[in-house]
């Protein structure tokens, strides 16, 4: 991961980029210490190179909240600066020679212009004196060089002397561009401007378009979609080649390619006056959003993820869209990543707020989208306002198919707060007005009625209810006809049909019938695709259904593989909540297979997250850790007694 400077936001845009939410609530100077401490887990320490450091005051802000142990970092500056328990190695620029080999790697080796005394030693001085033994310039003037065999030295110099700053006399006087030039020598830029001028329209083109995307990979998908609104670029592919070819752009992957931080500034600056070319960007972007489906599963997602870094860095340019909105947060809720999902949720609603007027419809449909994506996240406050508002907003319009829709989702939410008896009731009128305005086989039913099975599975597990056998076989007939929607509407979505078949294990497990529920569960995780949170439920469900109905060794080593995967799955996915109710349940597990210690560690720390999150659960899982402390306790007693 790079940046054009080392400062903070470089570092912050990076973060967000991978995945963290910044809290409205935390201020700006307290940004990178959170972003630090919050950035995606992974194996291995993340690696951050941090290029071209002025200062040691602008390499303290940064060291200051990077933990040795999350992130290993690899530092350019000129000047010398201190580095607390770090190596610092100085390299001298490159001398005349070493410049000069850069060129002999480029051109073959019977070129005259090596071979002949004089060429070669104005050769030396062009690579060493002039460019000062910049490895970019001396790629760029070695491939000129080589498309060019007659040029010679001498001809070479004189075009580049007769270029100096490329911006004097190109009408761009009222463009700033102090910072192109403070960065790149003079020399330099002569050399990227002969670069320009010897590039065809298409070239010059496609380079000014590769230029507005972010400093990130450039997904050759969204520069063909962007090409076709340019007027005049008739050859993309033509073009990339023969940026390629000039060594203006370089190829990172399978369709991937990447821009030097220089030349992107510079393409920047040479196209500022051809608007039409950041307008093919933009729909170009807006084409890409449009083709992300609503239920995006992992794999669609991954269509996605080139493209993603250029969708929020055009928002933060302030060319946002609602479809710019929605793509990120059906992108988002395919991986999993809720609470990216929810950000961007929220930030659509502003949108919506500093654009539109008085449409009250259009403010509740995105509340309510924010609500679910919040329930997701597990932030249940958060989900209780915006389907609260949602609710309010549509109070004039109560029998409308979105009030269905946000009653559905209350009614999931009020079963997860643990307040049952409301969750029944807004189930139930939820599905009365899905049955109003949607059909009986319809994905929206099948959602009320998932809705309405989940509440009554709560109710019928408290420990007064007394379930009757028809009321279970009803309930199963239910789940089913979900499941079957589920299939219908959704035959790719795995994590969809594997929440039904989750709630179906559960009622054959109320019934006494755990020979027909562990397929079921094993069903489930078969469907899901780690590491989507769909994934780490079901894995967490088997391992429970595994502990209560099935003894053995083996069964040991498969119910602390699964525990172990969802913790895992939760804690990438960033859900701390769920992950801690997970560390909960595997605590419990080593606790009862004798590994008392590591239990009661593995409880507390559950406990920890839970409160951290104030999740529904946090009081019971604190119940559990006082009983083991107790039982330990007592035990320790029994043994000295012994």
């Amino acid at each position: 991961m790079f940046s054009d400077r080392l400062c903070v936001s470089p570092i912050i845009e990076t973060a967000i980029e991978h995945g963290v939410t910044i809290p409205n609530t935390i201020g700006v100077k307290r940004h990178l210490r959170y972003c630090t401490k919050n950035w995606p887990h992974a194996p291995h320490p993340v690696l951050l190179i941090l290029d071209n450091v002025d200062t040691q005051a602008e390499l303290d802000a940064c060291l200051k909240w990077m933990p040795a142990d999350r992130f290993k970092l690899l530092i350019t500056a000129r000047p010398l600066l201190q580095v607390p328990q770090g190596e610092v190695i100085v390299l001298r620029p490159l001398s005349a020679d070493k410049a000069l080999t850069i060129i002999e790697e480029i051109l073959p080796s019977n070129d005259l212009r090596l071979i002949n005394e004089n060429e070669r030693t104005a050769l030396m001085e062009l690579c060493g004196t002039f460019l000062g033994g910049l490895p970019l310039a001396l790629k760029i003037v070695g491939q000129t060089l080589k498309d060019e065999i007659y040029l010679n030295i001498a001809d070479l110099n004189n075009q580049l002397q007769a270029v100096k700053n490329p911006f004097n006399s190109s009408g761009l006087a009222d463009v700033d561009t102090a910072g192109m030039v403070d960065n790149v020598k003079q020399n330099v830029l002569a050399v990227f401007e002969l670069s320009w001028q010897a590039l065809t329209t298409d070239g010059q083109m496609l380079g000014g378009l590769i230029s507005l995307l972010a400093p990130a990979q450039v997904p050759w998908p969204l520069v063909q979609e962007a090409a076709q609104n340019i007027d005049g670029l008739t050859n993309p592919a033509g073009a990339c080649a023969e940026l390629r070819k000039a060594s203006l752009l370089r190829r990172t992957d399978k369709d991937q390619f990447q821009m030097h931080r220089l030349l992107r500034r510079f393409f920047q600056l040479k196209v500022q006056s051809l608007p039409d070319i950041a307008d093919s960007k933009h729909k170009a972007l807006l084409t890409m959003c449009c083709q992300v489906p609503e239920r995006c599963d992992y794999s669609k997602a991954q269509d996605f993820v080139s493209v993603e870094p250029h969708v929020t860095a055009a928002i933060r340019e302030g060319r946002e869209t609602p479809e710019f909105y929605q793509a990120l947060q059906y992108y988002f809720l395919g991986r999993g990543l809720y609470g990216q999902a929810y950000h961007w949720s929220v930030e659509a609603i502003k949108h919506h707020q500093k654009n539109s007027v008085n449409d009250h419809e259009k403010l509740a449909y995105l509340h309510k989208l924010a609500g679910e994506r919040a329930h997701l996240a597990i932030m249940t406050g958060d989900a209780l306002q915006h389907l609260q508002t949602a609710r309010d907003l549509l109070n004039k319009q109560p029998n409308s198919k979105l009030m269905a829709q946000v009653m559905v989702v209350l009614a999931a939410l009020q079963r997860e707060m643990g307040q049952l008896d409301e969750a029944e009731v807004s189930s139930q009128t939820a599905l009365e007005l899905c049955y109003e305005h949607f059909a009986a086989d319809s994905l929206e039913v099948a959602e009320a009625k998932l809705t309405q099975a989940a509440a009554k599975y709560a109710h019928l597990r408290q420990p007064t209810a007394s379930p009757s056998r028809p009321d279970l076989e009803r309930l199963e007939v239910l789940v089913q006809e979900v499941l079957h929607a589920r299939e219908r509407h959704c035959p790719e979505n795995g994590g969809s049909q594997a929440e039904a078949i989750n709630l179906l294990a559960k009622f054959y497990e109320l019934m006494g019938k755990p020979d027909e529920a562990l397929p079921l569960y094993r069903r489930a995780v078969a469907l899901t695709e780690s590491p989507h949170p769909d994934a780490a439920i079901a894995r967490n469900n088997l391992a429970k259904a595994l502990e209560k109905h099935v003894s053995g060794q083996d069964n040991v080593k498969e119910i602390e593989q699964m525990y172990c995967q969802a913790v895992d799955i939760f804690d990438k996915a960033e859900i701390l909540g769920n992950k801690g109710w997970c560390q909960h349940n595997l605590g419990l597990f080593y606790a009862a297979q004798g590994r008392v210690e590591d239990g009661i560690a593995l409880v507390d720390k559950g406990c920890t997250l839970l409160r951290q999150e104030n999740h529904p659960l946090a009081e019971l899982c604190k119940e559990h850790l006082e009983t083991l402390r107790l039982h330990e306790a007592g035990q320790e007693q029994h043994d000295v007694s012994s």
